[in-house]
């Protein structure tokens, strides 16, 4: 599970590698709303930023041990 962001977000893409390490609603959320800043150009942006907001998702409804 702890891989499951790094998985999610290309290694390509610039983002902190502490957003990366656990999956909580406070690193996903993050995520979702920063992600995009310095990848906006990054052809894979628009399929990393649905992956993640489905995740957020399935956090905030407690789907995600």
């Amino acid at each position: 599970m702890t891989d499951l962001l790094a998985d999610l977000v290309p290694e390509d893409m610039d983002v902190p590698s502490g957003r990366l390490t656990e999956v909580n609603i406070s690193n996903v959320g993050w995520l979702c709303r920063n992600i995009q800043v310095r990848n906006g150009h990054h052809p894979e942006i628009k399929q990393t930023l649905a992956k993640l907001n489905m995740l957020r998702q399935k956090i905030a409804l407690g789907q995600m041990t």
